[in-house]
């Protein structure tokens, strides 16, 4: 009777707690995919968040960091945005008028990581981190198929220019 109280039902109580509080705990990139779906729809396709006012950049100045598909896609520009976090937020368009974004943003010191893309609303969300940064990929799902090769190889060049940034 002594082990009943004094182990299985502390043992129950925290099994029963972790039980309710863990899944109500949003995974650690949910903040920041659900971030990138929304400033993807509101920047790049509805147009209602205007980039931040003096940090516009030349579309040239990412044609060597995110690959163009033998001029499939074009950069239409880039800028900084973000209305829950800073973002370099890098808009591409295909010849049919399909919309891509790109994304870069500081996070706190971690270890690095390629996430699985996920759904995240209409959108599909894809995430590499670096010791100090996220870079992420959104595109239209019914695009993955045409897109996917392209979004790997952008991946690959956003880490490797994050990791040289970064000196590692």
């Amino acid at each position: 009777m002594g082990v009943m109280r004094n182990w299985v039902a502390p043992a129950s109580a925290t099994a029963v707690v972790a039980w309710i509080v863990i899944p109500l705990a949003p995974p650690e990139s949910d903040f920041y995919e659900r971030s990138v779906s929304g400033e993807h729809r509101a920047c790049a396709l509805e147009r209602v968040i205007k980039p931040r006012q003096g940090y516009s950049y030349s579309p040239e100045a990412f044609e060597s960091m995110i690959p163009t598909l033998n001029g499939s896609l074009r950069v239409v520009e880039g800028h900084e945005c973000g209305q829950q976090t800073d973002l370099t937020h890098v808009i591409l368009e295909d010849r049919a008028g399909t919309r891509a974004s790109v994304f870069v943003t500081r996070s706190p010191e971690s270890s690095e990581r390629r996430f699985r893309p996920r759904r995240v609303g209409n959108f599909e969300v894809s995430q590499v981190r670096t010791t100090r940064h996220r870079a992420f990929v959104v595109i239209d799902p019914q695009r993955t198929r045409q897109l996917r090769a392209w979004r790997e190889l952008t991946l690959d060049r956003l880490e490797q220019f994050l990791k040289q940034q970064e000196g590692s």
